[in-house]
């Protein structure tokens, strides 16, 4: 079969690699697509994890069913959790699995993923999905997963008045939680045009650039106080500053996006006793709620997906996101 290396820093080359075979508990899946992750970009752009198939965000049909699996069969559309963890440390027993020491998966540490034309996954690691659902929006589950997950944890009350800084696939999939959960007006930050445009498609009450006004200002023209909920979905220094420039004192800010450089001081919690939240992933119960959530309808995962690339020009899609214009999310087609 065909599958994306990553060689290097920059660099993936399609090398023919032998079909995996699914052992007991697993299955082998025919990647239907697999759609391109922030954190595998910054993989992309460092070189961290050279040498293996990347891509965790992925969906496909059973090819081949391993021994001791039960209610699965060949041609079931599933969507894939990628994570998987030991069941057997503190958090995992205490239903945080995302916090397990021990966590590994498909397409994760260095164990192949979905930019390849087969995968394999342990059989508790998937969710059927139904044939009505398309395989594209199918994608989108983990993506979903995570800001559920964030949302969830941020505690939003209907009426409140949310930011959302950052309208990259993870902001986006906030704003629409925040829709579903009442919030009243929803504002989004974001300067990449294609990604200002699907926010205001997505229903976001005003999309603010950050290169043209001053995000604290305008929040607070916006709002008379500020946000009660500000959400940090973008990883840039300035715009974890963003986050909490736009909430109001006795706010919440929910950090997904993560920064090992932005300059923070006590002092930005302390002054106006801001809450802060940090959010790991997510729990197994959001991934299937997200399933759900797609299946149903009630989150329109399509307007998030603006391109489909073939395994051949992998390397051309990860370039793009690098500095990304009209991209929001982007999918292999292995």
């Amino acid at each position: 079969m065909k599958a994306a290396i990553l060689k290097e820093k920059g660099r993936f080359v399609i090398e023919d690699v032998p079909v995996p075979r699914p052992g007991p508990g697993e299955v082998a899946l025919k990647v239907s697509y697999c759609a391109i992750c922030g954190s595998d970009v910054n993989r992309f752009a460092t070189g961290r994890g050279a040498g293996s198939i990347l891509g965790h965000e992925f969906c496909g049909r059973i090819a081949e069913v391993g021994e001791g699996v039960e209610g699965w069969s060949v041609g079931d559309l599933v969507a894939v959790d990628p994570i998987t963890q030991c069941n057997t440390c503190f958090w995992c027993l205490h239903e945080q699995g995302n916090l397990c020491l021990n966590r590994s998966g498909t397409g994760i540490a260095g164990n192949p993923g979905g930019y390849a034309e087969y995968a394999k996954a342990k059989s508790v690691q998937l969710f059927h999905v139904p044939d009505s659902v398309s395989e594209k929006e199918t994608t989108m589950a983990q993506c979903l997963a995570v800001a559920l997950h964030v949302f969830n944890l941020s505690e939003t009350k209907i009426g409140d008045n949310v930011v959302v800084v950052g309208a990259g696939p993870i902001g986006l999939q906030v704003l629409a939680c925040a829709r579903l959960g009442g919030a009243g007006n929803v504002y989004v930050t974001e300067k990449a045009a294609g990604r200002k445009g699907a926010a205001a498609e997505m229903g976001a009450d005003a999309v603010l650039d950050p290169t043209e006004v001053n995000i604290r200002q305008r929040v607070y023209e916006l709002t008379g106080i500020g946000a009660d909920v500000a959400f940090g979905c973008a990883g840039a220094s300035q715009a974890i500053q963003d986050t909490f420039a736009a909430v109001r004192p006795g706010g919440t800010v929910a950090l997904v996006a993560e920064n090992w450089a932005a300059q923070l001081t006590s002092h930005d919690m302390v002054d106006g006793e801001v809450k802060v939240r940090g959010s790991r992933a997510y729990w197994r119960r959001d991934f299937g709620e997200a399933v759900d959530l797609i299946a149903t309808r009630r989150v329109n995962c399509e307007a998030m997906i603006t391109d489909v690339e073939p395994l051949a020009n992998i390397e051309k899609a990860f370039e793009g996101l690098l500095n990304p214009t009209t991209q929001v999310k982007t999918l292999i087609a292995p």
